[in-house]
C-alpha cells in the first residue's frame, strides 16, 4: 500500500521519523490501529519505566520477536525445546543433543505514551539520548545541525567538501554528490549555491549513499534507482525529526528514480525500508549526540554567566 503512491510513502517516512525501534514492519502496523503515535512500548516497558498504561487502554498489535530453539533428539527427529523431556534438555546444555534457534514471531502489544500516565514533558526524561521538539527556527539550531552532520561524516569516514575545494569540480544543477574515484579514495562534495539546510539535507543523502552503497556494501550491487529511493528517503526522515519539510523535492525525486516505487521488487521492499530505517536511526543518535552535548554547553556556559539569575 505505501509502495504504491510516493506521497503515501512520504508519510509514512514521517511516522518513521518518530519511533525508531521497530521494523518497518512493525511501524505500519502501528501507524495502521493508532494515527499520531509517538513514542511506544509495551506494557512491561512502560512499567520499568515508572509509568502505567491506563485502565481500558486497547493495546496496538505488532509482530513480536520470539526466536525457538530447535534441537535433534538421539532418534534424528527434530523437535521443540518445549517438546524435551527432562533428560534430553539436560543433554542439550551439556551440548549433546545439538540445538539451534530459528525465528519466531507472535503477537504482541505496545501502547503509546498518550495511553499513559506519562506525559509528552516526559519524553526527554525518558529517552535521555534523544532530541525533542527540535526548534529548526531556535538560536543556534542550523549551527548544531551542521556541526551534527559533520561529526556523523567523521564517523564513517568521509570528507564534505564545497565543490570549489573539491577536484570533481562543477556540479551544475546537482544539490550534492558522493564521489568514488578510482584509486578508492571517496568524498563527498555540495553546490556552492546551496543554501544551508539545502546543504544538511543533501549531505545526509550523500552520506547515506557512502553508508548503504559503497564498495563492500551488500547495497552496492543494488540498481541506480533503488540506492536513488534509500538516498532520499534516509535523508527525508532525518530531515524531518529536526524540522526539516523536504517532502517538496522528495516526492517528485522517489517518483522520477522509480516510476512510482514500480521499479522496486516488492520482494525486496521491505528490506530497502529496513536498511533506510536503521541507516536513518544510526544518523540521527549520532546527530542527537553533538546537539545534546552543545546544548549542555551553552546552558552551562549561561549558568556561569548568571548564576544568581538560574538560582531564582
Amino acid at each position: 500500500q505505501y509502495q504504491s503512491n510516493p506521497e503515501d510513502m512520504i508519510e509514512f517516512a514521517k511516522f518513521m521519523s518518530k519511533i525508531h525501534n521497530y521494523s518497518a514492519l512493525n511501524l505500519s502496523l502501528i501507524d495502521e490501529q493508532f494515527n499520531g503515535a509517538i513514542a511506544v512500548s509495551s506494557y512491561e516497558g512502560w512499567n520499568k519505566l515508572g509509568f502505567s498504561v491506563q485502565r481500558g487502554e486497547k493495546g496496538i498489535g505488532i509482530y513480536a520477536h520470539a526466536p525457538v530453539t530447535i534441537f535433534t533428539n538421539k532418534a534424528g527427529e527434530e523437535k521443540t525445546l518445549r517438546e524435551a523431556t527432562a533428560e534430553e534438555k539436560t543433554l542439550i546444555r551439556n551440548g549433546i543433543l545439538p540445538s539451534r534457534k530459528i525465528n519466531h514471531f507472535k503477537k504482541g502489544y505496545v501502547y503509546d505514551v498518550s495511553q499513559t500516565n506519562a506525559t509528552a514533558e516526559d519524553l526527554p526524561k525518558i529517552f535521555p539520548n534523544q532530541v525533542w521538539n527540535f526548534d529548526l527556527q531556535g538560536e543556534n539550531s542550523i549551527d548544531q545541525l551542521e556541526s551534527g552532520v559533520s561529526a556523523l561524516a567523521s564517523s564513517i569516514g568521509i570528507d564534505i567538501k564545497d565543490m570549489k575545494e573539491s577536484i570533481y569540480g562543477e556540479l551544475g544543477s546537482a544539490r550534492g554528490a558522493y564521489i568514488q574515484y578510482v584509486g578508492g579514495e571517496e568524498e563527498i562534495t555540495l553546490n556552492s549555491r546551496n543554501t544551508r539546510t539545502q546543504n544538511i539535507a543533501t549531505s545526509i543523502h550523500e552520506l547515506a549513499h557512502k553508508k548503504l552503497h559503497s564498495m563492500g556494501e551488500e547495497g552496492f550491487n543494488y540498481p541506480t534507482e533503488i540506492k536513488e529511493f534509500q538516498a532520499e528517503m534516509t535523508s527525508f526522515v532525518v530531515c524531518h525529526n529536526y524540522g526539516m519539510d523536504t517532502s517538496e523535492k522528495a516526492i517528485p525525486y522517489v517518483a522520477q528514480w522509480t516510476k512510482n516505487n514500480e521499479k522496486i521488487d516488492p520482494k525486496l521492499f521491505r528490506q530497502v525500508m529496513n536498511d533506510v530505517r536503521k541507516t536513518a536511526i544510526e544518523f540521527m543518535e549520532k546527530i542527537d549526540e553533538v546537539i545534546i552535548s552543545e546544548r549542555a554547553e551553552i546552558e552551562s556556559s549561561n549558568f556561569k554567566q548568571n548564576p544568581h539569575e538560574q538560582a531564582q
